[in-house]
């Protein structure tokens, strides 16, 4: 019976030690199992076919007796995780490093055999041995140094002791990179099937005494299946993880060898940087290393330990080089390069001597070509059917003796071909989306090769020389120009100075634009829509603009009306550039650069209004004085580019409409129908267009909105465009903040001597979901509901509205402020300090509210509910008595049979929020998180009590009463909430309640 239970307990112990040890003093014992034996033999032999077909490199087996005489250190020294620990010890008189794995038995076999097979390669960390006969098996590796890892030994001073290390110096890190790079490469091509190793992270990398890198740690490494070029994976890896593996709840990672390349590419930058980036790369980051790939500035880039010293002109060069590999490495999946041309770039730069260049290297195959070649004739006939020009194909050799340079300006490097200069368009510069398949970026390419070679007839095109399908994804080669903006800028990529570019040019290049544009939408028998930026185009040596074709090009109906919205923007963005002198570096809060160019619309629109128009040309263009021709051109010019890029996208002109009127700014200058307001100062306001189609459209989408709410529309004032263009809306848009529909823009008007509030439609389809027939309803529901409302006190009013655009324009009275301005952000949209609001105001203006609610829900043939914004202030206006105004109708919707109460009580749950902002100053959203779900709501609304309100003395029945009131209304259970008209009836008597408000101050 004892021996038994002596058995029993010996299993237990046995189930508890994975590794099948014992602890003895300082050493590590092992013990024996032949049948583990077996089974780890079999798995080994397993995998190794699997990976290797077989073929095996011999290894030495160690035996547990072996490893007891190797006194095998029990505290390990090196990796000690949840995964793994290396201990040091002694075999054969030499030190070495036992790993030994706490679980993931499989992936200690994998790790075996792959470094079995990596044991000929100087940069891999070399296995010795392993003992088969414990449960997961043990490994043996060499000594390495002092096992200083990468990211510990790239730091000049150690965090430990603050004592100082040896600095990594620049040719050392350029040679680790390549060392890795080498073997990462030797990975993927020196099997049967490429092995992936997944996990290429500074820890990984071990330096030995003289800093040569070897690569360990080959347990998460996985084989592509034949055939294939990924292979899915089922796990979280430790390394660094790619965007297109970035995706939440989905454990099913397709990894390639571009997840290797974007590892690398991240280790890479850790080395240039001299700190870790951690496991992807931030957005700070990305935008740090595409600053200093576009000026050129590596000394606020890179490791100052780097540049502590002066950098010679190959180590500039080479730091250079080494950004932009960066960049390639962690751009989108399908334009990574493989590891094999990063180790040769890499060689290469180390090659490097005075007076040398470093070119691109490309890699190319016929199957390349093939696949290439039928999407280009595929979107050839799509787009032109048989009618379409011969295209020159450059092989994979002619690309690598153009010498293309590896810096980029514009997305173009430069390179040369028969003795002439050109430009270079490579896939990896162009801002994909990280989820955008191979076939895609080949579709674009493609198209734009078509469509290029299409208009070579065009005078303003960039010239097409030909192309190279031999590559991954076609590249694209151009005659060389310069770039506007560095005309503009009157420097080039060098910061040379380049010959002033004067208005009449200036003048002339829009104009020739806009006439490539109208070619492009009516030449064809499908309307060619493509995006684009004002660096798309070039300039020739007699300043003759020509256009490069983005990648992005749609054509469908669709799409094709969003994309022409889009096209027009852009140029009145490049005329605005033209007038200005500001390019894609100008920041108007003067702090950096600024990611796009809404900071300089927003800026000319804001100065136009301030009457600030001289302070907004370019001084180039006025150096000399500016003619009465050139100013009315000028004028003509600034009110075209603010029509071009105004926000709501149906009211911007036709490319068509605008190269007329650019010609007859040039050909006619006196016939230009605008003020002088150079001189005068007058602003320039919105344009609107109409017709009788659109009238007709909105005016049955009213009527149907009508009906559904069973109210009248004879009470509706309509507007004409013509006195909508009489009211003189101003380009500048209000303050929107506190709203929360995007759709929805508010402007500065006059009608009848009194300003007036002008709400516009952006016209934007898709947004927040919102289709065209959505956006129409909705604002069509708003005039129906404003118009029935008309005579209610506590109702933005409605003056009238213009159903002849495409969407209708709403007119409303002039109101001062919002009420998130009083209580929240506590001033207006000038940043003016606003009165604070007393007790009694807020009361009241809930009262108001919570009225107003309760009339909806009553005075209507169905329940109208209004959906109160979840995690902002409801649009309510104030005016000069603080009464309140309750806008934005379009959130009203009719109640259907049997959802009354769900929805009432939603109603009373956003109102009760609204109470909390107005009795603590708080936003909603604050008060979600703060408030919303807390056991004790009373206690943390008392205790965040707006400020204003204890200074100012308030009564303290009244507050607490306020308090319980909107505790009860945020209730979680519906059931317990109280009615509107219950809480409008409380709200009621407090404000009428004759108790003191003289008590003690909260």
């Amino acid at each position: 019976m004892v021996g038994t239970r002596l058995k029993k307990k010996v299993r237990q112990v046995w189930k508890r030690s994975r590794l099948n040890l014992q602890v003895w003093n300082k050493y590590l014992i092992f013990r024996r199992s032949e049948e583990h034996y077996i089974k780890n033999g079999a798995l080994v032999l397993e995998e190794s076919i699997k990976l290797f077909h077989g073929k095996a490199n011999p290894i030495r087996h160690f035996s547990v007796d072996d490893l007891n005489n190797m006194n095998v250190e029990r505290e390990p020294y090196f990796g000690e995780d949840i995964y793994y620990g290396f201990h040091r010890g002694l075999w054969q008189g030499i030190v070495v490093s036992v790993k030994i794995a706490h679980y993931l038995h499989k992936y200690s076999l994998h790790e075996l055999v792959v470094a079995t097979q990596m044991v000929t390669h100087n940069n891999a960390h070399k296995i010795l041995g392993c003992c088969l006969e414990t449960e997961t098996p043990v490994l043996v590796y060499e000594w390495v140094g002092h096992y200083e890892t990468l990211d510990t030994h790239i730091r000049v001073r150690d965090e430990n002791n603050g004592q100082k290390k040896r600095v990594l110096e620049w040719k050392d890190r350029l040679r680790i990179a390549w060392e890795i790079s080498h073997v990462v490469a030797y990975l993927h091509t020196a099997f049967p099937r490429p092995i992936l190793h997944l996990n290429v992270i500074p820890k990984n990398v071990l330096l030995d005494l003289d800093n040569t890198a070897r690569l360990s740690d080959f347990s998460d490494s996985i084989s592509i299946p034949e055939g294939e070029e990924s292979v899915k994976r089922r796990f979280l890896w430790n390394g660094h993880v790619p965007p297109e593996n970035d995706q939440p709840g989905n454990r099913d990672r397709k990894v390639a060898q571009s997840t290797d390349v974007y590892a690398f590419g991240m280790l890479f930058f850790m080395l240039l940087r001299g700190n870790d980036s951690g496991y992807r790369m931030s957005e700070s980051a990305k935008k740090m290393l595409q600053y200093a790939i576009k000026n050129k500035l590596i000394s606020n880039f890179v490791d100052p330990a780097i540049t502590r010293n002066t950098v010679s002109t190959i180590e500039d060069l080479q730091l250079r080089a080494s950004i932009e590999l960066v960049n390639r490495c962690i751009t989108v999946q399908h334009c990574r390069p493989t590891m094999v041309e990063v180790a040769t770039q890499l060689k290469n730069m180390i090659r490097l001597t005075e007076g040398d260049c470093i070119y691109r290297n490309f890699q190319g195959s016929k199957e390349n070509f093939v696949t290439n070649e039928a999407i280009v004739h595929k979107e050839s006939i799509s787009l032109f059917g048989d009618r379409v020009n011969p295209v020159r194909y450059f092989s994979v050799n002619e690309l690598n003796n153009m010498n293309v340079e590896i810096h980029h300006c514009h997305s173009l490097h430069h390179g040369s071909w028969e003795g002439r200069a050109i430009l270079v368009k490579l896939p990896e510069n162009i801002h994909w989306n990280y989820f955008t398949s191979s076939n895609e970026i080949r579709s674009r390419l493609s198209r734009e090769i078509v469509i290029a070679a299409q208009m070579s007839f065009h005078n303003n095109v960039h010239k097409l020389l030909g192309c190279c399908l031999e590559t991954k994804v076609p590249v694209i080669v151009y005659e060389w120009m310069q770039n506007l903006e560095d005309c503009i800028l009157h420097r080039d990529e060098n910061k040379d100075k380049l010959p002033l570019l004067e208005w009449k040019d200036r003048l002339r290049i829009a104009w020739e634009i806009s006439h490539c544009f109208s070619c492009l939408h009516t030449a064809f028998h499908r309307p060619i829509i493509f995006n684009w930026e004002h660096h798309d185009v070039f300039l020739d040596q007699d300043n003759t603009p020509k256009l490069s074709f983005s990648v992005s090009i749609t054509e469908d109906e669709e799409n094709g009306i969003m994309e022409s919205d889009e096209v027009v923007k852009s140029f009145g963005i490049l005329i605005l550039v033209l007038l200005t002198g500001k390019t894609s570096e100008f920041s108007s809060s003067g702090d950096g650069e600024s990611t796009n160019l809404t900071d300089l619309i927003n800026w000319v629109t804001k100065e136009t209004t301030k009457d600030h128009i001289n302070e907004i040309l370019d001084p180039v263009i006025t150096r000399i004085g500016v003619t009465k021709i050139d100013a009315h051109q000028m004028s003509a010019s600034l009110e075209l580019a603010l029509w071009c890029t105004t926000t709501e996208v149906y009211l911007r002109p036709p490319m068509l409409e605008i190269a007329t009127k650019l010609k007859n700014m040039i050909e006619n200058p006196e016939s230009i129908l605008t003020t002088n307001i150079f001189f005068q100062g007058t602003r320039i306001y919105k344009i609107f267009r109409g017709s009788e189609e659109n009238f007709k459209k909105n005016e049955t989408m009213v009527l149907e909105e009508s009906i559904s709410f069973l109210v009248g529309v004879d009470a509706i004032r309509y507007f004409s465009v013509d006195e909508l263009n009489n009211m003189n809306v101003e380009q500048s848009e209000l303050d929107r903040r506190g709203d929360v529909d995007w759709n929805w823009n508010w402007y500065q008007g006059s009608w009848e001597g009194r300003a007036v509030l002008v709400k516009l439609s952006d016209g934007v389809i898709y947004r927040n979901g919102k289709s065209t027939n959505e956006i129409l309803s909705s604002l069509s529901r708003e005039i129906v509901i404003a118009t029935h409302m008309g005579t209610h006190e506590n109702v933005h009013k409605l003056l009238g509205c213009c159903l002849e655009t495409e969407f209708p324009v709403l007119v409303y009275e002039w109101m001062e402020t919002r009420l998130e301005d009083r209580i929240v952000l506590k001033d207006d949209e000038n940043q003016k300090k606003l009165p604070a609001l007393e007790l009694k105001d807020r009361l009241r203006i809930a009262w108001e509210i919570s009225q107003l609610l309760y009339y909806f829900h009553t005075a209507f043939h169905r329940p109208i509910f209004y959906k109160l914004p979840k995690f902002h202030m409801p649009a309510v206006f104030l005016d000069q008595d603080n009464t309140a105004k309750l806008s934005d109708l379009h959130n009203c919707c009719p109640i259907s049979v049997g959802e009354e109460n769900s929805h009432m009580a939603a109603n009373v749950l956003s109102f009760g929020h609204l109470l909390i902002s107005l009795l603590t100053g708080k936003s909603t959203f604050w008060i979600y998180t703060n408030i919303t779900g807390e056991s004790s709501k009373e206690d943390r609304i008392s205790k965040n009590v707006d400020p204003v309100l204890s200074e100012n003395g308030v009564a303290t029945t009244k507050l607490n009463a306020a308090i319980k009131l909107a505790v009860r209304c945020i209730e979680e259970k519906t059931h317990r909430r109280p009615t509107m008209v219950y809480v409008a009836a409380k709200l009621y008597n407090m404000i009428k309640s004759s108790k003191s408000t003289t008590s003690s101050v909260v």
